[in-house]
């Protein structure tokens, strides 16, 4: 099980009213040495929270895998190639690298997200999206092309209910399963955390479990090195 550490709200800190002086290319290389498999960065063409130097500096110090979120498009790819990433995950058209990121719309869109998957893989870099748990969308997905899924996981922490709880989590089986069925990769993003990270990880098929506020807020008051560890330990203790 890999861990995914998704940097963007160490920005966000750096960009509020009270700002901290941090440097996300600093965390991305001490979260790597402290175990995370996976360095995630959230980029836009309109700079969002990470600016150039950032990625740039980011690339240089992050010796593994490095994979951008990046909003659906054609017009900025090259722009994102030149930055060297191991990878990307497509989210929601618009998307300005601060709010959460939308999952896909894969029957709205499905046009625009096989182009610029095509225009990815021609430059060699493989291609997931973030994407809801829903099986009717997963041939469509397929025929996009991609090469993984990030499914939302944010129904499961937003239960009101054990049950409802329970439900969200079997959907998240129900997907894993078909979407390895398909041959593609798996990762967990948006709404894991450390009370819920277990149940995540013991999801058959899920190779990556992404977090990255609850990471950034216990690394406040402990250190960003024992924030990591306590995931790792979760994830590598998972039944």
């Amino acid at each position: 099980m890999t861990l995914g550490f998704y940097l963007n709200h160490i920005a966000l800190l750096r960009s509020s009213e009270q700002p901290l002086d941090l440097e996300p290319a600093w965390f991305a290389a001490l979260a790597e040495s402290a175990g995370a498999g996976v360095i995630l960065a959230g980029w836009t063409p309109t700079g969002g929270l990470l600016t150039e130097r950032d990625f740039r500096l980011i690339r240089e110090l992050v010796k593994g895998e490095l994979w951008f979120l990046a909003p659906v498009g054609t017009d900025f790819i090259e722009m994102v190639v030149k930055l060297q990433p191991n990878g990307i995950i497509l989210v929601g058209a618009g998307w300005n690298g601060v709010e959460p990121p939308r999952p896909l719309q894969f029957e709205a869109d499905a046009a625009q997200i096989a182009e610029a998957i095509a225009a990815y893989k021609t430059a060699g870099i493989p291609v997931s999206a973030l994407a809801q748990p829903e099986l009717a969308s997963l041939k469509t997905i397929v025929r996009c092309g991609l090469s993984g899924l990030m499914f939302d996981a944010s129904g499961y922490g937003q239960a009101r209910s054990d049950s409802e709880a329970q439900a969200a989590l079997d959907k998240l089986a129900e997907a894993c399963l078909a979407a390895n069925k398909y041959g593609l990769s798996i990762s967990i993003g948006p709404g894991v955390d450390y009370r819920n990270a277990e149940a995540f990880a013991a999801l058959r098929f899920v190779e990556t479990i992404v977090m990255g506020t609850p990471i950034i807020q216990r690394a406040l008051m402990v250190g960003l090195e024992r924030a990591l560890a306590r995931v790792i330990e979760i994830l590598n203790h998972r039944a």
